[in-house]
Parts: structure tokens; C-alpha cells; sequence
């Protein structure tokens, strides 16, 4: 807690994208209308290549104050290395600060997930009910992956 609120930190990659915004909009409307106030820590890249500035651009999360955070939210999907991300669920298990993991499982955290397949399911019904596409076909990617959906 920091001057009376309760702080939440996000950790994420590359938020000036399109996608961020209405999540940060809407986490922060939410956050604020129940005495929160939310810490943006962010890199620019995802730190998928592993190159040698990967560790100059993750030192951003160890600027979390975790003395005066109440809770970290971890965009792991954003976020590639998981050396950087284990140092981050490291801390809040140290200090006994909650996790959460966004769009991800992760043990040890609490999961927040999106529904796709009902989002998927309303794009689909849409074509549908007011274009009237009869013969619909999709490529869903590889099987074993995640967020495979057959029609």
C-alpha cells in the first residue's frame, strides 16, 4: 500500500500495441474505482531473440517496489524469456505478493484467461446470421497448439 491505496504492478512487452489499450483502460477504470492504483512496467521488445540488450530492457521490472505492491499481474504471453518472468514470480513469492498470470497458466499464480472460443463462435455467427455465408472453413494451426479450434 502506498498513501492509502493498494498497488497493482503489470508487467508486459510492447504496450504501445493496438490490443493494450483497452485492457490498461479497462484494468485501470476497474483498479481505480476500487481504491487501486496501477504501475505499468513495460519493454520494448518481447525478449523473444535473446539478444545482449535483452537484460538492460528487463531491468524495468526490477524497479517494482515490492515493499509497496500488493499484487503483480504478469502478461506472460507478451513476454518470451521466461529467465526474466521467473524473476518476477521469484519476487512476489518471496515478498508474498499474489501473481497473476494473464492469458497463461502458471503454478504458483493465479490464472486470468479470455474466452476465444466464444469470441470465435460470435465472429462465426455473425457471418452467418447477417452476411449469410453458408460454407464457412478456417485454418486453426497445429493440433497440439493451444487455441486449436475445429469447425
Amino acid at each position: 500500500m502506498f498513501k492509502g491505496y493498494k498497488i497493482a504492478a503489470l508487467c508486459a512487452a510492447k504496450i504501445y500495441e493496438d490490443h493494450w489499450c483497452d485492457l490498461i483502460e479497462g484494468l485501470n477504470s476497474v483498479l481505480s474505482a476500487n481504491g487501486w492504483r496501477l504501475l505499468i512496467y513495460s519493454t520494448d521488445s518481447d525478449l523473444y531473440y535473446k539478444t545482449r540488450s535483452d537484460d538492460g530492457e528487463a531491468s524495468v521490472f526490477d524497479m517494482i517496489d515490492l515493499s509497496i505492491t500488493d499484487a503483480v499481474l504478469i502478461a506472460a504471453n507478451s513476454l518470451y524469456s521466461d529467465r526474466f518472468k521467473d524473476r518476477i514470480y521469484a519476487g512476489c513469492r518471496e515478498q508474498g505478493i499474489p501473481a497473476f498470470t494473464i492469458d497463461n497458466v502458471r503454478e504458483g499464480s493465479i490464472s486470468i484467461r479470455f474466452d476465444y472460443e466464444a469470441g470465435f463462435e460470435d465472429v462465426v455467427r455473425h457471418m452467418i446470421e447477417h452476411h449469410g455465408v453458408t460454407d464457412i472453413r478456417m485454418i486453426a494451426g497445429l493440433r497440439t497448439r493451444r487455441f486449436r479450434m475445429c469447425a
